[in-house]
């Protein structure tokens, strides 16, 4: 079985419909029993995306028990998390942090996986660096005017004003479209309002030319 583990919903919808819209590929998706906020997500004996809440998470002695025991039935792992920014006080410090992170997990537990860092496997930043970009063009409007309140809100000579985050415009874009905008109601293949064309955007076209290597 290939088993990818991800940091947050958001990942574990987007990889899913990326897979469902690249390979032509159906997920069986179920709100967990225990958590209605959470979803199961998986091709029986196949493909399962896991979401385990951050990257700290991994270290965890139920992953580490859950990739030895994929590996050892001759399964293929596979991680993807943000890299993130150097100087934002949590998350995984950026790319190049990140990924000595994940290198550490890997000498130190003596593990098998392969991993991707969000946005592009290269830069710092987070999966909505590239959700960004899947904007379609005749939509671009609508985010450069959410942008241009925020920004207009940044710029007030008053306290204690929220001004939002790249993840939260994301959202705001897609409650301003009357989409459902809670990540685990997203859906990114609705063309309309997300371009999935991977020769349109770099960041995407790199996911999905390492997506390919699991021979889906």
């Amino acid at each position: 079985m290939i088993k990818i583990f991800c940091e947050g919903i958001t990942d574990q919808v987007f990889i899913a419909d990326c897979i469902e819209h690249f390979y032509n590929i159906t997920f069986q998706r179920e709100t967990k029993h225990n958590n209605k906020d959470k979803l199961d997500i998986l091709i029986a004996n196949q493909i399962q995306i896991v979401e385990i809440g951050g990257c700290s998470k991994l270290n965890s002695e139920l992953y580490i028990a859950e990739l030895v025991d994929n590996h050892e039935k001759g399964g293929r792992n596979i991680v993807i998390f943000d890299a993130d920014y150097n100087e934002k006080p949590n998350g995984n410090k950026g790319y190049k942090s990140c990924k000595q992170k994940l290198e550490d997990i890997i000498r130190n537990k003596k593990l098998k996986f392969d991993y991707y860092i969000w946005p592009d496997n290269k830069n710092d930043g987070e999966i909505e660096n590239l959700l960004r970009t899947l904007i379609p063009l005749d939509k671009e409007c609508i985010y450069n005017c959410i942008d241009s309140h925020q920004t207009c809100l940044n710029g007030l000579p008053l306290n204690n004003l929220k001004i939002s985050e790249l993840k939260e415009r994301v959202g705001y874009y897609l409650y301003t479209c009357n989409l459902k905008s809670r990540p685990k109601e997203r859906d990114y293949k609705n063309i309309e309002y997300w371009d999935l064309d991977e020769s349109k955007s770099d960041s995407l076209k790199l996911f999905k030319t390492f997506i390919d290597t699991l021979g889906l």
